[in-house]
């Protein structure tokens, strides 16, 4: 919660019982109404309130970049750690976390595409890491992200055998994992 009294933070969402008493959050850095470019992360396994200060240094990283990158251009930069995410490595084999999660992260997407103001929309970019992929996934696939561009990183799966099938063009979809990345191990590779 201290990282949201910060200037240029907004604590978009928080619930301290959640997920078993492990706590959910929503934070943006950035103002996701008039920002140009809006980046939603969601962690993956482990991921609760107890984390999250250290998922919103991680996506201030990477909105930093993209800063660099195009300085003539406004970001927000969304952690979204609002979903009962896996509490171990052996729960994150199962789906369920995704199944139960989706169609809240569709409906925050949703709304942030309803609260943006105009005159353009925002180009929205979701990054789905590790378990959070999946999550993200099954977003697209069940309930329609609403998004411009899909980013997962260090995926174990997310619930379609194609890019196409995510609801944006394929060319908008991308994927990765660091080299030494156990991921590589327990998955298969195409």
């Amino acid at each position: 919660e201290a990282k949201a009294r910060e200037p240029g933070y907004y604590l978009l969402g928080i619930d301290s019982t959640a997920s078993g008493g492990r706590g959910q959050a929503i934070i943006a850095h950035g103002n996701p109404d008039t920002a140009q470019n809006v980046m939603t992360t969601v962690p993956g396994t482990y991921s609760d309130l107890h984390d999250v200060v250290g998922y919103v240094n991680d996506s201030d990283k990477v909105m930093q970049r993209a800063q660099a990158m195009e300085p003539n251009q406004s970001f927000a930069s969304i952690t979204y750690a609002g979903y009962e995410s896996p509490p171990t490595l052996f729960d994150a084999a199962f789906e369920k976390y995704a199944v139960h999660g989706s169609e809240g992260l569709s409906r925050f997407q949703e709304g942030l595409r309803v609260s943006h103001e105009l005159p353009q929309p925002s180009n929205n970019t979701v990054i789905g890491h590790s378990y959070g992929s999946t999550e993200v996934g099954y977003a697209a696939r069940d309930h329609g992200l609403h998004a411009d561009n899909i980013v997962f990183i260090g995926s174990p799966g997310v619930g379609v055998d194609h890019a196409a099938d995510l609801g944006v063009p394929p060319d908008h979809v991308w994927s990765g994992t660091a080299g030494l990345d156990a991921i590589d191990y327990a998955t298969p590779s195409p």
